[in-house]
């Protein structure tokens, strides 16, 4: 027997829940795509001070947070790995055989070597930074085309191809005519991924578990701040709450008094051995 059906507290909990929601998705439908999109802004830009509760972090921003992550971990991954094998392929280093002394030619392998980690350092760093850049981006214009259309679904992802090659296009050296066609182009192109990836992209979170599908909700971000169920209070210390002269002393005086009764014991002891 379901309980929740015949308890009014359930009843009217979930009326209130009900009408919470109405409320909040009839405040979206009367806001236009900039309201929402500033509304999405403020609440991710609003400072929390000490001691205020904490609002939870929309869904929204865990999922741009979690791609974003990936897109740098696998330009890491890509990059690295491309300089590693590169360095491989050159083999290793042989100085130049022409009298120099042990010594300077560990010197020129040393060096040779350090020279050799400090590329593969860098270009792991550099394509974190690009594909870390190029999937916030894509992800973030996605996130901002869902917002300010109030819902999700091919159009967001496909307007974020678009941003993203345009941009990435405008970015590529040349000439402002050359920039402006490989924007262009860039823009074309992405636009013509898009579509096939977004329908690859449905059918993926179609096949996924209700739980962790990608088509979540905007009531974070869009419908404004969202209570947390949980009040975050920071434990304040302060120099003032504590006696570091005091605690010196207690100490201190712990200190003497277990050596001043062990030194009472062996006394007792060394008096009782003369009399047995």
């Amino acid at each position: 027997m379901d309980r929740s059906k015949g308890d009014p507290e359930n009843l009217e909990g979930g009326g209130e829940s009900s009408k919470a929601e109405e409320c909040s998705t009839s405040g979206r439908d009367s806001q236009t795509p900039w309201e929402r999109v500033h509304q999405a802004f403020k609440f991710a830009t609003t400072r929390i001070e000490p001691g205020d509760p904490v609002p939870e972090v929309p869904a929204e921003l865990k999922e741009w947070a979690e791609n974003t992550a990936m897109g740098t971990l696998a330009g890491m991954l890509y990059c690295g790995g491309r300089q590693f094998v590169k360095n491989r392929r050159e083999g290793l280093y042989r100085p130049p055989q022409g009298g120099l002394s042990p010594a300077q030619v560990a010197r020129l392998i040393a060096e040779e070597n350090t020279r050799r980690l400090i590329r593969l350092g860098n270009e792991t760093l550099r394509g974190g930074l690009r594909f870390g850049a190029l999937t916030g981006l894509f992800f973030g214009v996605q996130l901002l085309s869902s917002i300010a259309r109030d819902r999700r679904d091919m159009q967001d992802t496909v307007n974020a191809a678009l941003v993203t090659g345009g941009i990435f296009g405008a970015l590529l050296p040349g000439t402002p005519a050359f920039r402006l066609r490989s924007a262009v182009l860039g823009a074309a192109l992405g636009g013509v991924v898009a579509v096939p990836a977004s329908m690859l992209q449905e059918q993926v979170e179609k096949l996924a578990p209700e739980g962790t599908r990608g088509a979540v909700r905007h009531t974070g971000l869009a419908g404004g701040p969202v209570p947390s169920a949980r009040e975050y209070r920071p434990e304040r210390y302060t120099l003032r709450d504590r006696d570091s002269a005091a605690d010196v002393i207690r100490r201190l005086e712990h200190s003497l008094g277990s050596s001043t009764s062990s030194t009472s014991s062996l006394d007792a002891g060394s008096d009782a051995s003369p009399k047995q």
